[in-house]
Parts: structure tokens; C-alpha cells; sequence
């Protein structure tokens, strides 16, 4: 399978799990609302791309910014209202590429977390989430990926990433529910 069909096949994964994830009222055109007044809206976490080395605060090797630059242009279609990322150099640059690739016209913003203390980004993503729908792309490390996934309701299948894997992307979807899915970039 060549890049653009293995580009497309994945947006069309994404697109059909967040159908699939819409209450039945809003997939046939009512109210885009769960049952309990909140709008669905998806939840998309990602570890940085590709370091250029092993230093303390990396910048992202070249084929870093080109899986950057390909999540971003899976996400194109998603309604990327926001991404938040660690303090790191190499989780700022992943989600500036992610923002920009994703050629988002809703004035989408991009802001620092504290890695350390996730649980006000969480309750703040969850919050404008359910009043706004929308997707928010979330960027961190292969320590705090699978609990930020969790924190959002999602099912990672892992403690930790391998400290050599970038290829994970985790979406999670609240809709009058929770699914969550593992994709591969």
C-alpha cells in the first residue's frame, strides 16, 4: 500500500469510529448533543514524533516532522479546535506540525500543559469539549500517554509506550459514552 492510500484508509478509520460513536439522534441530523446536553467530541493522544537525539530537550528528526505532518493531515477532517502539549521542545514542534498540517479555519489554539499535574488540561479539555464538540489533539511522552488516554475515559492496553514507538495514536471519543481506539501513524 502506497502513502496516500494508507493516508486516506486512515482518515476513513477515523471518520467511520467517529460516526460509529455518535448517538443514532445525531448521526440522522438532529441536535448534535448526547443524551445529557453535552456535544460529542473526540479526544486525539499522541506521543511526540521523532527526537533528533537523545538530548534532554530534543528537536524533531525529519521523519519526526513528516509523521507530524501526516497525523495533522488525518486529523484535517476531525474539527481540530485545539492541541496542548508538555513543556518540551520536540511535544511543542509535534503539535504546531499537527495544527498546522491539520489546515484547521476554526481558529484553533495550541497550549502548554504541566505534564506533571494533567488533571486541570483534563477536566478543561473535557469541559469546552462538551460544550463546543469538536477534537482536541493531546501531546506527551511514552510515560504519560496511556494515563492521559485513561483520564479521558479511553482504554490505552498499556502502562507505558516503548521508548522506541511513534506510531501510536489514540483517539478518544465521549458521545453519551466513551470509545476509544489505537491507531497507527
Amino acid at each position: 500500500m502506497n502513502r496516500r492510500s494508507a493516508l486516506a484508509l486512515s482518515g476513513a478509520i477515523t471518520g467511520a469510529a467517529l460516526l460509529g460513536a455518535l448517538p443514532e439522534r445525531s448521526r440522522a441530523g438532529h441536535a448534535n448533543e448526547a443524551p445529557d446536553g453535552a456535544k460529542p467530541y473526540a479526544v486525539f493522544v499522541i506521543r511526540h514524533t521523532e527526537r533528533l537525539d537523545d538530548s534532554a530537550d530534543s528537536e524533531l528528526s525529519g521523519v519526526g516532522r513528516q509523521r507530524a505532518d501526516r497525523v495533522g493531515a488525518m486529523l484535517r477532517s476531525a474539527g481540530v479546535l485545539g492541541v496542548l502539549h508538555s513543556e518540551t521542545v520536540r511535544t511543542r514542534a509535534t503539535g504546531q506540525r499537527i495544527l498546522d498540517a491539520s489546515d484547521t479555519k476554526s481558529g484553533a489554539t495550541i497550549r502548554t500543559y504541566d505534564a506533571r499535574k494533567p488533571a486541570s488540561m483534563v477536566r478543561g479539555v473535557i469541559e469546552q469539549g462538551s460544550a463546543r464538540g469538536g477534537a482536541w489533539v493531546i501531546v506527551g511522552h511514552s510515560n504519560t500517554v496511556p494515563a492521559l488516554v485513561r483520564a479521558f475515559g479511553g482504554d490505552p492496553g498499556t502502562d507505558e509506550l516503548e521508548h522506541d514507538a511513534y506510531d501510536d495514536l489514540f483517539m478518544v471519543v465521549r458521545a453519551g459514552g466513551v470509545f476509544s481506539l489505537r491507531l497507527r501513524t
